[in-house]
């Protein structure tokens, strides 16, 4: 018998799937196996399945639930799994290695020293034993906490594992994904450090240098503070081209792999202290993903690595709502030079499903009006796999129908770009709303992009 809260709570007989029950039994049962092989009073377990409002028969129901749960492990065979109440409490016991969590926190451990072959291939292990979002589709006060604590250990694995990476050489194929995790996770100045690096070796020092200023203003607009020691220290490294920031060359190696040179384009210009910020300011508050044009630039290269093959060019969309897009400075393989385009972005939103209830997404939509067409682009950040062929980008005039398409996106582990161009729509304002599947329908996330305003090219005879 195994158990998994790396992802959707799951419970397996050799091998299949059993059922463990609706939402809140499967809580039960996640707050249990969070606590193998330890006592849970009936208090605090109750506590710890529904918060400050459980049913008035509560405890009946949770002894309905336990039975349940009694079931399911008696008809697996398996003498090492039991659950039993002692006074007034309960205890679930199995052996570690049957519980997803317990595995990895071991692999994990295991890389802590060894060699770098040896802990890559540990931290790999851990990683790869993550099914999505941990306690995915649970939620109550305690559990989401769990959820959060849970996705800090694995952020934490994901970061030592950069750490080698960045050791070895691998900053050319590791820029991108850096950039899509320093866009889940703005605020974390190890990860932002980890960017900065790579870009600074593939040659793109003034992208590096970008980053650091939009992480900079993140983290002084909603906190309050400044970056600390180890940040800056990175930053006037780069300033100065410390030699230290290359790669060291061990005696009767090989040649390192590098990244050199720039990219084709160039590297882009340092924007303004405002475009690096990248911010979109609703009501005065400034969002917490950092929407910097050079993280968001790397997101755009990482479907593009995805996708090479199609020839598309996807370029970076800034967070603010009249920045121009770095894209009039760089060159589409399929269209030749681009222009400029004032991009115009609606705000972050949380996905909401199944009765209103949050799921790990967040979603925004962009819209631009380029010469003959308007230029659509959605980002979907989060767990994607499930979600990723659920969404639609719908276009909206007041005077004209309501223009929908669903879009296949281009993905890497944890983002989605959804891109499409919409040729002579009609004249006047235009705007982009991205929606998503649920419960038989698309809902949407009533969260819409500015206007832009598409004026039909004059013809000339």
């Amino acid at each position: 018998m195994e158990f998994g809260v790396l992802g959707p709570v799951e419970l397996r007989i050799r091998g299949e799937i059993a059922d463990a029950g609706h939402a809140r039994q499967q809580c039960v049962l996640a707050v249990l196996l969070l606590n193998l092989g330890r006592v849970v009073p009936t208090g605090e377990l109750i506590d710890r399945v529904w918060g400050e409002d459980p049913p008035a028969s509560v405890r009946n129901v949770l002894y309905t639930y336990i039975g349940r749960l009694r079931t399911v492990i008696a008809a697996s065979g398996d003498p090492e799994v039991t659950l039993a109440r002692r006074q007034g409490a309960y205890l679930l016991q199995a052996r570690p290695d049957q519980l997803d969590l317990s595995r990895f926190r071991r692999l994990v451990t295991e890389a802590v020293s060894g060699s770098d072959e040896n802990r890559t291939a540990a931290l790999r292990a851990a990683l790869a034993l993550w099914r999505g979002p941990a306690l995915a589709g649970l939620s109550s006060p305690w559990l989401d906490s769990m959820r959060q604590t849970l996705e800090l250990e694995r952020l934490a694995a994901t970061l030592d594992l950069n750490d080698i990476a960045l050791r070895q050489g691998e900053h050319g194929t590791l820029v991108s994904e850096l950039a899509v995790q320093a866009a889940a996770h703005p605020s974390d100045e190890r990860l932002i450090g980890q960017l900065m690096l790579a870009q600074y070796r593939c040659g793109r020092q003034a992208e590096a240098l970008a980053t650091y200023q939009s992480a900079r203003q993140m983290l002084a607009d909603t906190l309050g503070a400044d970056p600390g020691a180890g940040l800056r220290d990175i930053h006037q490294s780069i300033l100065t081209a410390d030699p230290s920031l290359e790669l060291p060359r061990h005696p009767g190696s090989a040649s390192m792999p590098a990244e050199s040179a720039p990219t084709a384009s160039g590297p882009p210009a340092e924007p303004s202290q405002q475009e690096a910020a990248g911010r979109t300011r609703e009501g005065g508050k400034t969002p917490r993903s950092l929407g910097s044009r050079a993280v968001r630039a790397a997101v755009a290269a990482a479907a593009l690595a995805v996708a090479a093959s199609a020839a598309l060019l996807i370029n970076s969309v800034s967070g603010s709502a009249h920045a121009p897009s770095p894209a009039a400075q760089g060159v589409s393989p399929a269209s030749g030079p681009t222009s400029t385009v004032n991009w115009q972005c609606g705000p972050w939103a949380r996905a909401k499903v199944h009765h209103g209830s949050l799921i790990d997404q967040r979603l925004q939509a962009c819209i631009a009006s380029d010469h003959n067409h308007l230029d659509l682009e959605g980002f979907l950040l989060g767990s994607v796999d499930a979600w990723k062929e659920r969404i639609i980008l719908v276009l909206r005039h007041p005077g004209q129908p309501a223009y929908k398409k669903l879009i296949s996106p281009l993905c890497t582990a944890s983002t989605c770009i959804y891109q499409t161009t919409v040729g002579n729509p009609g004249p006047g304002s235009w705007q982009v709303l991205p929606q998503w599947s649920s419960d038989g329908g698309y809902q949407s996330t009533g969260k819409t992009s500015p206007p832009v305003t598409y004026q039909p090219p004059v013809s000339r005879l």
